[in-house]
């Protein structure tokens, strides 16, 4: 018998190159998921039959009940109402602000143009107040009112979150070394210049929230409907505003522009002394000696001040 010409067997493939394709392939698999789960679903709340959905259908297979499309479905609808419960739940005083609808188209927008990319749906709105300034007929009329309630609802959820390091015990150094040491805001502490005094206008409307949820069970669901009259809207008034984290509860409080220009110099990292020497305080504000007192005491009863900067805290 005759036999043809010896040849080597194929080279078998080191078995690091086969993990690295099978990564390879997984990892296409999740970023085609991915890209077909932020897209938009249909009015109706469906899949839509789109070049962005295709792809990921095609990684998947049917079983006994459901098509790979209605698989996929179950998925794609349950993310966004999650996302969408998530952003209600979030901005509730924009909301009762601008009233369901205006709300509705608002995130929709939004979360259309800016999809979860975050581990954590924590930080779904942090772009949304760029987002209305670039898009101010969303909001309009009210757009300046509602970037302010944006803002401050943005920063409840940063004040609740954010780091907190050892308070500066100002009563534990010399005064001459107090002078030069550099000091920060804690990471927790939000400063917030306004067009309209917000913190009276969400306190407002929690307490009629609050109200209502105790004489009546049906808005026991986070996405109930709020009516737009429930909010009150009181006349435009610059506000400085702290948002602040105390005994695990966020705060508001209000500052007097001169405190609120010294805290700012702090969020930066500034020593005392280049902090309450600025001309500004005495020259346009008139401030005493005695009240820089009162307010350092007041912010190191509150633990605001610290000798860590933020950059620590990332």
């Amino acid at each position: 018998m005759k036999r043809g010409p010896i040849r080597d067997c194929p080279p078998a493939k080191p078995e690091r190159d086969m993990k690295r394709q099978t990564a390879k392939s997984l990892s296409g698999i999740q970023n085609r998921f991915l890209r077909a789960l932020v897209s938009p679903l249909t009015p109706q709340f469906r899949t839509p039959r789109s070049a962005s959905v295709r792809p990921a259908l095609r990684d998947l297979a049917p079983n006994s009940r459901l098509d790979a499309r209605e698989r996929f479905e179950l998925y794609h609808r349950q993310y966004w109402f999650r996302v969408w419960d998530c952003f209600y739940e979030d901005f509730p005083g924009l909301r009762a602000m601008l009233g369901e609808k205006k709300f509705d188209a608002l995130s929709n927008a939004y979360l259309l143009r800016h999809p979860s990319r975050s581990f954590t749906l924590r930080n779904l709105g942090d772009r949304l107040a760029d987002f209305i300034r670039r898009h101010p007929r969303l909001t309009a009329p009210r757009t300046l009112l509602a970037l302010g309630i944006v803002r401050v609802e943005w920063a409840q959820i940063e004040a609740f979150d954010r780091a907190e390091f050892p308070a500066l015990d100002l009563s534990s150094l010399p005064p001459e070394r107090l002078l030069r040491t550099k000091i920060f805001l804690q990471p927790h502490v939000q400063l917030l210049a306004l067009d309209h005094p917000v913190d009276r206008m969400l306190l407002h409307f929690k307490r009629r929230e609050e109200f209502r949820g105790a004489a009546s069970n049906a808005v026991s669901d986070s996405r109930h409907r709020i009516r737009s009259r429930t909010f009150r809207i009181l006349p435009a008034r610059p506000t400085w505003l702290a948002v602040h984290r105390h005994d695990f509860q966020v705060y508001y409080k209000n500052l007097t522009p001169p405190a609120f220009r010294i805290l700012q110099k702090f969020q930066k990292g500034s020593t005392l002394a280049a902090a309450i020497s600025d001309p500004v305080l005495s020259k346009k504000f008139k401030v005493t000696p005695g009240q820089i007192q009162d307010w350092f005491a007041d912010w190191s009863s509150l633990g605001w001040l610290t000798t860590h900067s933020q950059k620590q805290a990332h």
